[in-house]
């Protein structure tokens, strides 16, 4: 059984869209695994832009991962952004295998801009990193550590909601494979889904005070890590270095750890 317990990618967008403008990365390209997350993901970062009408965007090229794609089409998409003078392209990918598919074309092929990248497929692996472009940027999301003991109400919260639908007789296994867990709410009180119902009946007494679920579907005090790829010189080994958060809404990055595209000239 998996929970998750991170925002959608969608509430990602303003700090892809930050990062962007901070650097005047304006002709912008995107890899996004196939689905739903990652459709909603490009639209919501495509309405995001063309609402800031005084910054010329350029966002045209996207490509979508299947679960087994072939490096011919990867190669494809990425000698034409290297035409097109792309000087971003933000990679949303759980895949491992499938990232560094990407990485490995991407370095064949020379790519001259800046990578963002968020989800697995350059995380808790060190076997990735070889293969990872050195302007790689990563974003990552985390939760201040005050909050640490109001996480685990929330986890004994879950679990009590699911045990009142175990002794009604539901089989646990088949009772999440029903429930989508990046569904908005409205689509879920729709579907009547059982899972729902119990959450919305659960009250926890935690140590912090009552435990209810809330319809807002907000998470608090989130922030981003913005992290850097590093060669230690002592070591010599490829790490990632944290430069900067993402936090109510500002970008904060350390003085001296920016770095702009090579693949267009700025005005």
């Amino acid at each position: 059984m998996i929970l998750r317990m991170e925002p959608p990618l969608v509430e990602q967008v303003p700090v892809f869209y930050s990062l962007l403008k901070k650097n005047n990365w304006w002709k912008v390209a995107a890899i996004v695994d196939s689905g739903a997350e990652g459709d909603a993901f490009v639209h919501e970062l495509n309405h995001t832009l063309t609402a800031d009408s005084r910054t010329p965007w350029s966002f045209r090229n996207v490509l979508r991962l299947a679960t087994r794609s072939r490096p011919p089409a990867i190669e494809t998409f990425i000698n034409q952004i290297n035409h097109s003078l792309v000087d971003a392209v933000i990679l949303i990918c759980d895949n491992q295998g499938t990232g560094m598919q990407v990485f490995r074309v991407a370095n064949k092929n020379r790519f001259k801009g800046v990578w963002i990248a968020s989800g697995n497929a350059v995380a808790g692996n060190p076997s990735v990193l070889p293969y990872v472009p050195t302007k790689m940027l990563r974003v990552s999301y985390a939760v201040n550590s005050q909050y640490t003991a109001e996480w685990l109400d929330v986890v004994h919260f879950l679990s009590e909601a699911l045990q009142r639908l175990v002794q009604r007789g539901y089989e646990l296994d088949l009772l999440l494979s029903s429930y989508d867990c990046s569904s908005p709410v409205e689509q879920i009180r729709k579907s009547e889904n059982v899972l729902y119902s119990s959450l919305r009946k659960t009250v926890h007494q935690g140590a912090n005070g009552l435990i209810e679920f809330s319809e807002k579907e907000q998470m608090a005090r989130v922030f981003y890590r913005i992290s850097r790829l590093h060669q230690s010189v002592s070591t010599e080994r490829t790490e990632w270095v944290v430069i900067g958060i993402f936090e109510d809404g500002a970008m904060q990055i350390d003085s001296g750890s920016e770095f702009r595209s090579s693949a267009a000239k700025k005005n």
